[in-house]
This record gives C-alpha cells, sequence and structure tokens, in this order.
C-alpha cells in the first residue's frame, strides 16, 4: 500500500502538525474543569505523595467542591480526592514520562 503524501511530508504528520498549531492557537494555558482534579490524582499515583496537601485540605474554595476537587482523610491521615480513578489511570503513562523528563532537566526528583 503506497503512502499518501503532498510532497514528501507524510500526510499523517501534516495532520500532527496542524492539529498541534491549533492547540496552541487556541490554547490560553489553563487547565479548566476538572483536568487538573484529575492530573493531581494521576501524579499522586506517580510519586506516590498526597493528592492534597494539609494546607490545600484547610483552604478548600467553592471552585473545588463545584468540580469534585474535596479532600478526604484516609488511611494513614493521607488526604485523597474523592474522584474516580477510570481516567487518572488513562493519563498514568504520560505523567510519568512527563516526571521522568522533568527529573532528568531540572536534577531533582519531584
Amino acid at each position: 500500500m503506497k503512502k499518501i503524501a503532498i510532497g514528501r511530508i507524510p500526510v499523517v504528520f501534516q495532520v500532527a502538525v496542524i492539529a498541534l498549531l491549533w492547540i496552541v492557537a487556541i490554547n490560553n494555558g489553563t487547565i479548566a474543569g476538572d483536568t487538573d482534579t484529575r492530573l493531581r490524582i494521576t501524579h499522586g499515583l506517580v510519586t506516590g505523595e498526597e493528592e492534597y496537601s494539609p494546607g490545600d485540605a484547610e483552604n478548600i474554595s467553592f471552585n473545588d467542591i463545584y468540580v469534585g476537587n474535596w479532600p478526604v482523610k484516609g488511611r494513614g491521615d493521607r488526604y485523597y480526592i474523592a474522584h474516580d480513578i477510570g481516567q487518572p489511570l488513562l493519563m498514568l503513562p504520560a505523567d510519568w514520562i512527563a516526571t521522568k523528563i522533568s527529573e532528568r532537566f531540572s536534577g531533582n526528583t519531584i
């Protein structure tokens, strides 16, 4: 099967570049909705850290409660986020890779 390409650049690469440019053009740089909550859960799974620090648990805002980002004190007096685990598990490989890249370039462990 012959690959379809415009010039010498494959169509898949062209679509990926167009999608990247579109995201850069329309993204305002913030994480909206409950994506931040899911990312905190994922990062907690990767690093073994608490999903909520005790300081965050004391200063909870209405917006945190609205998106389901409220702390629950669990086993060993650790704070967890009362949220489902499905999507954070899907985000796990990407967060693990990003954590390793960050450790590599910063020299610190997260």
